[in-house]
């Protein structure tokens, strides 16, 4: 999930989605759509992903699973939008191995353990 967030802020994609984040910085009503559309969602596959890691015994059980949503996609947008460099002037392979490097401290916040398998 984290690699495919970072590979969405390549290219084009990355681009519109760097444009709507600081359009939405003055506009309420774009700030809220974008909050329903993208950072909700995001946070309901990462509860999902949390609750089945906590299923398997990977993880202990967390109070604040929103929190650990936040932990995913922070790192992430901070590395791509808060950068020099333009999402075209990443590709996606780049990206993902990025999202493999910053994969380890979310785990560690959401008390999991770094040498996960297919994470």
């Amino acid at each position: 999930m984290l690699r495919d967030k970072a590979a969405a802020m390549t290219g084009e994609p990355g681009r519109v989605i760097r444009a709507l984040i600081g359009e939405a910085a003055h506009n309420t009503a774009l700030a809220e759509a974008l909050v329903t559309a993208f950072l909700r969602p995001l946070y309901g596959r990462v509860a999902e992903v949390v609750r089945q890691a906590v299923d398997r015994g990977e993880i202990p059980p967390l109070d604040d699973v929103e929190l650990v949503g936040e932990v995913v996609a922070g790192p992430v947008m901070t590395h791509f939008l808060l950068t020099p460099q333009l999402p075209e002037e990443v590709d996606e392979a780049t990206a993902r191995r990025i999202a493999d490097r910053l994969l380890p401290f979310a785990l560690r916040a959401a008390g999991g353990t770094v040498g996960v398998q297919g994470a």
